[in-house]
């Protein structure tokens, strides 16, 4: 089967076939046959049985040809991905820190040997301390297009709101039109992309959707070659000493399989945020996706 892929192999055979095809049609069997160009060249008995042969054989030889190099390069493919994901799956930790594998979200991290994990290991808490409340890092996994119209519905009712605010006499019709917003959503969270859906755009509506409460400006950066946003913004709660607490957002849209939005989220109050930001940024640049 290889040496026919080597194309002067592959004529030679085809012309033999083509000749002995010929021979026995035209001369044993006492076929004929005829052909006359635009020119007016005109061809008879066996050469034109010949000619037909191999036109036939070789244009049978160039789709094989093609079809089975299509598939040796989805074979081909397929062990790349294989080697890359178990490559991704392998990857050392640095010292005092361990590998982080979970298979249900599809990816690697290191973490700091000193932090828990919870049993679902997505939950790192930080070293316990006097303090009264535990920073903690969370790594949550959304399907995209869930996520995407997630958001389409909370600026929704930030608009909704903001109606509301302007004119009270709209709150019944708005709030029924709301109660509607939502009714869709739950319904239609995890159908397939519409035509008009752009998915990919989903970390920017996500900046959208908390223009309000973020703070600074956002910035735009890859976690692993893929796009991502980062972004700080308050908590609505405080800590048992009433002290504020942010949240530092970093979002991943990975393309792959169904597509995904990774959020990596760092829980702080202001008097830690600074000492915990070092170690969630390593956390973050040693993320790694597999399929």
């Amino acid at each position: 089967m290889d040496r026919l892929k080597t194309p002067l192999t592959a004529v030679v055979v085809i012309f033999i076939c083509s000749l002995v095809g010929a021979i026995v049609v035209f001369k044993f069997l006492e076929s004929t046959a005829a052909f006359e160009d635009s020119r007016g060249l005109k061809l008879g008995g066996a050469i034109v049985g010949f000619l037909v042969t191999f036109g036939a054989l070789w244009q049978a030889f160039h789709n094989f040809s093609r079809e089975l190099g299509n598939t040796n390069q989805e074979k081909m493919a397929e062990q790349i991905k294989n080697l890359q994901n178990q490559l991704v799956r392998q990857n050392p930790p640095p010292d005092h820190y361990r590998r982080l594998l979970s298979e249900d979200f599809k990816l690697v991290a290191h973490v700091p040997e000193e932090w828990a994990a919870t049993d679902n290991t997505m939950i790192l808490y930080a070293p316990k301390n006097a303090e009264a409340f535990m920073d903690n890092i969370v790594i949550y996994r959304t399907l995209a297009r869930r996520l995407y119209r997630k958001l389409q519905t909370q600026i929704t009712k930030q608009q909704l709101d903001t109606e509301v605010a302007q004119d009270q006499t709209k709150t019944a019709a708005l709030q029924a039109q709301w109660e509607q917003v939502q009714r869709d959503f739950l319904t239609h969270q995890d159908d397939p992309p519409s035509p008009n859906e752009k998915v990919e755009d989903v970390l920017q509506l996500e900046v959208a959707a908390n223009a309000n409460t973020i703070l600074g400006v956002p910035e735009q950066t890859e976690v692993a070659g893929h796009p991502a946003v980062r972004f700080q913004v308050p908590s609505p709660a405080a800590d048992a000493l009433g002290r504020q607490i942010f949240c530092i957002f970093t979002e991943i849209y990975v393309k792959q399989g169904e597509g995904y939005v990774y959020q990596v989220v760092l829980t702080s109050t202001a008097q830690t945020i600074a000492s915990r930001t070092p170690v969630y940024n390593k956390i973050i640049s040693s993320l790694n996706f597999f399929t």
